[in-house]
C-alpha cells in the first residue's frame, strides 16, 4: 500500500486523521500488507502526529513494513491511498480515498471455484510444493478462503461480487472454459446459432463477466474440464473402476486437441446427443471402432475427487499443463 504525501500531511484535526492512523496500524501490525510512503516528507508528516513516547515504536514498525515492501515484485496487487474525492479502481495501480482503503485492507482473498472442493485441490496440486504451503497456511488463518459458486449460479455471483468494487480487487476465479473445440477461444466465437437455439457454454459468459470486474485476477481454463488435466497414471487410478481397462490407453493415443476437449466425464455419446454436437467438428473422426467404442462413456463423474491426492505428493504433469499453471498462479498468489 502506497500512502501520497498528500493524504498524509493532512492536519492533525481533519475529521479523517483517525482514519488514516487506523490504516496504518492495520497495515504494519500484520504479515499480509505492507507500506511504504510516495515521499520521506509524507513518512515525517505521519510520524509526526504520534506522542513522543510511542513514535520512536511506530517509526520502526513502519520502517519494517518498507524493507518488507522491497522483497515483493513489481507484481504485487498494490493500491495507492491519496486524498481524492471518488477512487480510481481501473488502473494498474488503484488510487482509493482513504474509506475505500480500509474496506479492501480488512478483506481476505476469496478464490471463486465452481466446485469449493475439487477445483480447490487441483488448484493446490498444480501449485509448486511452497505456494501450496503458503497458501494453505493463509487458508488456515482465514486470509485465505475458497467459496463455492457452482456451476449454474458462478454467473450471479460474478455479477454480484464484481460491483464491490473492494472486494472484487481481493478475489481471484478459477472455471472451466466448457469449450468443444480449440477454434471456440477465437475472438469471433459465440455461442450463437443462425436459426438454432444457443450452445450451452457458461464459460463464455463468465469471461465476459471476469475481464470487466476481476481484469486480470482469474483463470479460465484452456481445456475443457480440470478433468481434462489429469496426468495419464493418476487417470488409471482414478479411473480404475471403469469396466473398459482400455479407455485410458486409447484417450492418451488421441491427438491433444482431441484429448483437451473430450468429455471426461460422460465421454463421447453424450456429447452426440447435445443439440450443438456440430461444435465438436472433426475432432474424434480418425479414431477406430474400437476406440469410439470404448471412450463413448467417459471416465465417470467423480474422477476429479482425485485431485486431493495431489496435495499429498506431486503429480506428474504434463508440460502444457505447468506452463499455463506458471503464467496464471502469480495472478493469485500477488493478491497474498
Amino acid at each position: 500500500m502506497i500512502i501520497t504525501e498528500k493524504l498524509a500531511s493532512m492536519p492533525l484535526d481533519s475529521p479523517s486523521i483517525v482514519n488514516l492512523h487506523h490504516l496504518i496500524s492495520t497495515t504494519i501490525k500484520d504479515e499480509q500488507h505492507s507500506l511504504v510512503f510516495d515521499s520521506n516528507q509524507g513518512l515525517e508528516c505521519v510520524l509526526n502526529g504520534y506522542h513522543e513516547r510511542v513514535r520512536k515504536t511506530v517509526e520502526n514498525l513502519i520502517l519494517a513494513s518498507i524493507r518488507s515492501s522491497s522483497t515483493y515484485t513489481s507484481s504485487r496487487s498494490t493500491i495507492k491511498v491519496d486524498q481524492v474525492e471518488n477512487s480510481t479502481w481501473d488502473e494498474p495501480v488503484p488510487v482509493l480515498k482513504l474509506e475505500d482503503a480500509l474496506n479492501v485492507i480488512n478483506e481476505k482473498v476469496i478464490i471463486l471455484l465452481e466446485n469449493s472442493e475439487n477445483d480447490w485441490n487441483f488448484l493446490l496440486g498444480i501449485m509448486k510444493q511452497r505456494d501450496r504451503e503458503r497458501i494453505l497456511k493463509y487458508a488456515e488463518s482465514g486470509w485465505v478462503e475458497p467459496v463455492h459458486g457452482g456451476g449454474d449460479s458462478l454467473g450471479r455471483i460474478l455479477e454480484s461480487e464484481g460491483k464491490k468494487q473492494w472486494k472484487a480487487l481481493r478475489t481471484f476465479v478459477l472455471f472451466d472454459s466448457d469449450r468443444l473445440h480449440p477454434d471456440e477461444f477465437n475472438l469471433d466465437w459465440t455461442p450463437e446459432r443462425v436459426g438454432q437455439q444457443p450452445s450451452s457454454c457458461h464459460a463464455f459468459g463468465w469471461e465476459a463477466c471476469v475481464k470487466q470486474y476481476f481484469r486480470d485476477r482469474y483463470w479460465m481454463l484452456k481445456r475443457r474440464f480440470i478433468e481434462s488435466y489429469m496426468p495419464r497414471d493418476e487417470l488409471i487410478l482414478a479411473a480404475e473402476n471403469k469396466t473398459d481397462s482400455n479407455a485410458v490407453k486409447f484417450f492418451f493415443e488421441m491427438d491433444q486437441n482431441a484429448r483437451w476437449y473430450y468429455n471426461m466425464k460422460a465421454g463421447l455419446e453424450k456429447d452426440r446427443k447435445r443439440a450443438d454436437s456440430e461444435r465438436s467438428r472433426d475432432l474424434f473422426s480418425g479414431l477406430s471402432d474400437e476406440a469410439l467404442k470404448s471412450l463413448s462413456t467417459g471416465f465417470g463423474n467423480t474422477i476429479a475427487r482425485h485431485y486431493k491426492q495431489s496435495i499429498g505428493r506431486e503429480f506428474s504433469w504434463d508440460m502444457d499443463a505447468r506452463q499455463e499453471a506458471d503464467i496464471v498462479l502469480p495472478k493469485l498468489l500477488n493478491l497474498l
